[in-house]
């Protein structure tokens, strides 16, 4: 899926996305800190680092990427 933006901007574009359209997932989102590499596809820790793979993201298309990123929002806790 190529957007002609970089993976980081494509998230940062989700969060934008779940705010608007979902904004508990949204406010939750902006908490995220975004960390490239050290996981094959997409996750957080508990300090709410959001952990990505580029090529992964390349993979979805937006709205994807957006359910993508409130699914890992709820494994904070």
């Amino acid at each position: 899926m190529s957007s002609g933006l970089t993976p980081r901007e494509r998230l940062i574009k989700a969060r934008i996305t779940l705010l608007r359209r979902h904004p508990f997932f949204g406010f939750l989102a902006m908490y995220l800190k975004f960390r490239e590499g050290g996981v094959p596809t997409m996750g957080v820790d508990r300090d709410a680092n959001l952990y990505y793979n580029p090529d992964f993201v390349e993979t979805l298309d937006d709205q994807q990427l957006a359910a993508t990123m409130a699914h890992e929002v709820l494994h904070l806790n």
